[in-house]
């Protein structure tokens, strides 16, 4: 007996075989649930899908992570459960959705922040989300992580080896990523940094014991240093 499908969708023998065709590749992932409707309602997600598959092709050892990671990416875009051995996985798609939507709520307060809106205001429209004092230390990570962007620009432009990253708990680190540079190239890039940090009053301390440090402290590649607005 054929599948139906919505009667508000015209459908061609044609791009029916096609939809057919991508639905038994998604069962043979797993997804043995699927149906046509499924299928033409995440269009644009089956084939983000598909063409991730494209990429990572090769007979590479990672392949069959990014597989994976290919598939989970799907199910959280479409809203599906992933499959496991007890049959559907709905936790870790949803737990992922949930990662994606911190990060957009994260990006929207420095988007509404860069357009003029209050710290309180703020909070208070992130208010179905989180707390207003976490709201505002989010916020204020944000920030700090934009500003400090903004201030190593040029440096980044001309290449200097040294990263920005924001950590789980929202601090805002750096870090240098060193090759075959000697010491003095690398005492007068991270000279550089400390100057651009200071034009923009940032300054650095140590993660571990909260001690000030300076940009010349990455000299060794081996260590972070958290950022902080300066006193």
């Amino acid at each position: 007996m054929p599948e139906k499908h919505s009667p508000l969708i015209t459908i061609s023998r044609r791009n029916l075989r096609e939809l057919e065709q991508l639905r038994e590749k998604l069962r043979a992932q797993g997804l043995e649930w699927l149906t046509i409707d499924d299928v033409l309602q995440n269009l644009g997600a089956v084939d983000a899908w598909r063409q991730g598959l494209a990429d990572d092709a090769g007979p590479t050892d990672g392949t069959a992570i990014s597989a994976h990671a290919c598939l989970l990416e799907l199910c959280v875009q479409a809203r599906w459960p992933m499959p496991s051995e007890h049959g559907r996985d709905h936790t870790t798609p949803a737990a992922m959705a949930v990662f994606y939507a911190k990060e957009r709520l994260a990006e929207g307060m420095l988007d509404d922040h860069r357009a003029g809106a209050g710290a309180n205001t703020i909070a208070s429209r992130a208010a179905n989300a989180c707390s207003r004092p976490v709201a505002l230390k989010i916020l204020a990570s944000m920030r700090l992580l934009d500003d400090a962007g903004d201030a190593l620009a040029p440096l980044f432009d001309a290449e200097v080896p040294v990263a920005l990253h924001q950590n789980k708990d929202r601090s805002v680190l750096i870090f240098a990523f060193w090759e075959d540079e000697d010491d003095t190239t690398r005492q007068r890039q991270l000279d550089d940094v400390q100057q651009h940090l200071d034009t923009a009053g940032l300054a650095l301390r140590n993660p571990s014991d909260q001690s000030p440090a300076t940009a010349r402290d990455l000299i060794a590649g081996d260590m972070e240093l958290e950022l902080h607005r300066a006193d």
